[in-house]
Parts: structure tokens; sequence; C-alpha cells
């Protein structure tokens, strides 16, 4: 399996900053309306709160 790594710096204010390698993929290009998609590693020490019905995510620290 290939996968397209990139140096990236992420940063959500006042709650998350990383940089490093991360592993990418062309969402947009498969059809997908995200541009990104953050997973455990950039989010384990945040709360996340999906509210169902609207759609709307939280993130709180």
């Amino acid at each position: 399996m290939t996968l397209n790594m990139y140096l990236a710096h992420i940063s959500i204010p006042n709650l998350v900053t990383e940089y490093g390698q991360f592993t990418g993929v062309h969402l947009q290009a498969g059809g997908q309306f995200h541009r990104a998609l953050l997973g455990r590693k950039v989010l384990d020490d945040v709360l996340l709160v999906y509210d169902g019905v609207t759609g709307l995510v939280r993130l709180a620290r």
C-alpha cells in the first residue's frame, strides 16, 4: 500500500497545534465535500460534541 505523506502544521486556535507528518488523500477528487478529516492523533486532548440533528460539531478543552 502506498500512502501520500505531507509535512503539515495544523492549528485550531485555543485547542490544537500539531506539527509533523500526516497521511493525506484527495477527498474532493473522490467527490467528497469535506476538505480535511482530523483523526484521533490530532483530537486526543479535545472534547468533541456532534449534533446529529443539525450536523454541527463543537470542540472544547
